[in-house]
């Protein structure tokens, strides 16, 4: 086989795999942005609460706050699953047929954005690494995701003690 030549079927998994991993990396996008949409309006309400001096409302909008954080968390625990069973089957591909073993970088390390995340330890069915803890974007949303959930808990919390 040629370097240029690939097979209809290695076009079609990659195309299929690409499509996969795109619809729901966009979904789990699309969902923060309006997770913070949501989380805003929350906020604001709360806000206005105290203004307003309308104290029935905080209980309320402290459980909808925390119950929209942790719906959203589970959202994203899904979508990040499914992206991942997409880059699974692309780094695959990658390896296989887009950067065979032959297809070398200068210093001789296997070409392809996968294949280097997974050779700085970056990919998420490696060994833990501290260091992703703060380069990968699934530890920032998720970490958002719960300490506003315990923010509006708070809130739950101190209306429910008066």
């Amino acid at each position: 086989m040629e370097l240029r030549e690939v097979d209809e079927r290695a076009k079609l998994q990659f195309d299929y795999a690409w499509k996969w991993f795109e619809s729901h990396q966009r979904q789990r996008m699309v969902m923060f942005y309006y997770y913070c949409i949501i989380v805003g309006v929350l906020a604001n309400a709360l806000v206005a609460s105290y203004k307003g001096s309308y104290s029935g409302l905080r209980l309320p909008i402290g459980m909808m706050g925390t119950i929209t954080s942790l719906a959203f968390l589970f959202f994203e625990i899904r979508n990040r699953w499914l992206c991942k069973v997409a880059e699974d089957i692309l780094e695959k591909l990658e390896n296989e047929v887009i950067f065979p073993p032959e297809f070398l970088g200068k210093n001789g390390n296997k070409m392809g954005p996968l294949s280097i995340e997974r050779k700085i330890g970056m990919r998420e069915d490696q060994k833990f690494a501290f260091k992703r803890l703060f380069l990968k974007h699934k530890y920032w949303i998720r970490l958002m995701y719960v300490i506003v959930a315990l923010y509006f808990l708070v809130f739950v919390v101190r209306e429910v003690i008066n």
